[in-house]
């Protein structure tokens, strides 16, 4: 706290007021006046870190797998500020797409990486232009006694636009002071150019995400950095490897970049406590307890995947849409996610060194037709109810049906466990119609006929329970009404459309998503997935073109980018035919919106200097993101920095894959 507040002070964040000046502000200024408080964290280190907290009395103890130190910080209650809504409360920072843009462009133009932070930074920036006032904290501040107020002269943590007020400072500092432009795409991304006889020239480039900074350049820009680094009171300023966003970023000496974040995959990744006879029971709902555990490991891997594990991202986000009625089955996937997170905590995305003459973008799309969960039951009728019995449960259908019932198609009802596979149908008048409910085509009707009535499904005796080995899980599949898209954003080698041999590749962006519309069949799906890709592939062109010194016009830029080439990737047959035919695509689908959605496709590609290419379904590395399966591949190729688009190649960089696998089994 005694540092925080010497802190404060020496930079001139706020001064002190007498107890009579304090007397008079809270008389003249009530509503000038806020709360502050202490806020006490463990704040990570980096490993260049740890022996200087160490001598300053402030490591902390602890069995986490990175060392921590005790840090606070003397926060505003800004919330309470009169008229705190009508100040701009944006956190401007760097978005992960482009922030693998700044690292792509430190590989490719043989940069070192560097990294900074600023201490104190929104206290470092300008001045406030209006009164304010705050009371001590309750464990008061050292050196003034109870009742002094503190003036504020500076953004103080905890006000509404304190991140928005320091953007403004350092964008000014950067562009006005030291020569930088602000990229169009990405406003926390700035470039240093020069003019001359060849054009403009790239001489450095910066993320920005708040207080922290990556960069790298050349010594012009170097020089730029050391001014920042007299100018400002600095926490790191060191080069190679470092800690930026939550995620560690490593040189290699080959001059890739590995991304990862395996730290916070050991650390922050853990199991939900199941037992053994909870597991039996894979078809029942979760308690409220459960569910709570479920949402906390979702969170953790929904923002490991977000970042920096596209392997994970597919199987995530399909395990998402169990929310909010999850099953005992859904812990048990849950958790297996969790342990292919650790399992791989060091994998990551490799940014390689392409050279810039060579560095393009591309899109890699696919999509899962039927497999994306869009209901939470099959059947939402206010008429029809449920009623529990001794023996049995009992569904009474008073709205006109024709297929069977499942007990699992409508809330309310039994545990699936506790009934017996006999399921009786009572269609009006007729005698019961027996069968069993358990069986892949539970729902079909024999009698194919409308009717009412009523379904039977009778208990199990007590202490006994349905083994879920002997329940079909057709039930949960018809739930699937909607499809998975999954795309993929990446800089490759231009060498990668004319060579046979695995090229540079660096993975750049990548989701997945379930697709808005529903799709009557796989081409539909696929070309929406499609759709959503070159959208993606568009923005990441528009921000290679700033830095490459395209002078963007924004009424021409989408003739602009036609300079930077790109490739539409699928491994989707009828959608490649579709979209290389020279004929109307009215004439080759079902489906007549998604002849539309081609038709605009084939104009895109055919305005914007793209071309669609076909893989092969073994080689699609978006497999992943559409579909409940391992991301063995995904994971090698985001990991390697290398893929194909042929079978020769995909050959090689397989046979590549299993070498280096069973290297690091061994």
């Amino acid at each position: 706290m005694k540092k925080e507040i010497e802190n404060n002070l020496t930079i001139g964040a706020y001064e002190p007021l007498s107890l009579e000046e304090s007397a008079r502000v809270r008389q003249q200024h009530p509503l000038k006046v806020m709360e502050s408080r202490y806020v006490m964290t463990a704040k990570p280190l980096e490993p260049m870190d740890v022996e200087p907290a160490q001598h300053a009395g402030l490591l902390l103890e602890g069995d986490t797998a990175e060392p921590r130190k005790a840090k606070v910080r003397h926060v505003m209650k800004g919330f309470s500020e009169t008229g705190s809504e009508f100040l701009d409360s944006t956190t401007p920072q760097v978005t992960r797409d482009a922030a693998i843009l700044v690292l792509q462009l430190i590989a490719s133009f043989c940069w070192r990486l560097g990294f900074l932070d600023f201490t104190q930074a929104f206290h470092s920036g300008d001045a406030i232009q209006r009164l304010l006032f705050a009371e001590q904290p309750r464990e008061g501040v050292p050196g003034l006694v109870p009742g002094q107020l503190l003036r504020l002269l500076k953004t103080c943590y905890g006000l509404t636009d304190d991140p928005y007020a320091w953007f403004n400072h350092i964008r000014r500092v950067l562009i006005e002071d030291l020569g930088y432009t602000q990229s169009k795409a990405d406003p926390c991304v700035f470039f240093l150019f020069s003019d001359g006889n060849g054009g403009r020239k790239l001489h450095g480039v910066i993320g920005l995400a708040t207080d922290d900074m990556i960069h790298g350049g050349d010594q012009y820009h170097y020089a730029k950095m050391n001014e920042i680094q007299q100018r400002y009171k600095l926490g790191k300023f060191q080069y190679d490897q470092g800690r930026f966003c939550g995620k560690d970023i490593k040189m290699d000496k080959d001059g890739s970049i590995l991304i990862n974040q395996a730290i916070f995959a050991k650390d922050k990744i853990a199991d939900i406590t199941i037992n053994r006879e909870r597991k039996k029971h894979r078809y029942s709902f979760c308690d409220e307890e459960e569910i709570s555990q479920l949402r906390t490991l979702l969170g953790s891997l929904s923002w490991l995947a977000k970042e920096t594990r596209p392997d994970l991202a597919g199987p995530v986000a399909l395990l998402q849409q169990a929310m909010p009625t999850t099953r005992v089955k859904d812990l048990v996937e849950g958790n297996l996610l969790a342990q292919e997170a650790r399992r791989h905590a060091e994998s990551g995305i490799r940014v390689m060194p392409i050279k810039p003459k060579n560095l393009r973008v591309s899109i890699i799309t696919d999509a899962s037709w039927g497999n994306a969960k869009q209901q939470r039951f099959l059947e939402e009728s206010t008429e029809d109810v449920w009623e529990e019995q001794k023996t049995c449960w009992i569904r009474h259908h008073r709205t006109p049906r024709n297929t069977l019932f499942h007990p699992a198609a409508a809330a309310g009802g039994p545990d699936l466990h506790s009934l017996l596979p006999e399921r009786r149908t009572y269609m009006e008048s007729d005698e019961p119609y027996q069968d069993d409910w358990t069986k892949n085509d539970s729902i079909k009707n024999p009698k194919d006929v409308i009717w009412i009535g009523f379904t039977k499904f009778l208990k199990q005796p007590e202490g006994a329970f349905l083994k879920y080995e002997n329940i079909n899980e057709v039930f949960l599949q018809l739930l699937n009404t909607s499809s998975q898209g999954g795309m993929i954003t990446m800089f490759y080698d231009a060498d990668l459309e004319t060579k046979e041999d695995p090229q540079m590749i660096t993975i750049a962006n990548w989701k997945s998503t379930r697709l808005k519309r529903k799709t009557v069949n796989t081409l539909s799906a696929e070309c929406q997935s499609m759709v959503l890709g070159v959208g993606s592939v568009h923005w990441h062109r528009f921000l290679l073109l700033e830095a490459l010194g395209h002078q963007l016009n924004s009424s021409q830029w989408e003739a602009q980018l036609a300079a930077i080439p790109y490739i539409a990737v699928t491994d989707s047959r009828s959608l490649y035919e579709c979209m290389n035919k020279l004929v109307c695509s009215y004439t080759q689908t079902e489906d007549k919106r998604t002849a539309i959605d081609i038709a605009i496709l084939k104009d895109d590609l055919k305005k914007s200097g793209g071309h669609a290419r076909w893989v092969a379904g073994n080689n699609m590395v978006a497999d992943a993101l559409t579909k409940r399966m391992k991301g063995d591949f995904l994971r090698a190729v985001c990991n390697k920095g290398k893929w194909t688009l042929t079978h020769h190649g995909n050959q090689l960089l397989r046979s590549d894959f299993e070498i280096l696998l069973a290297f690091a089994v061994a």
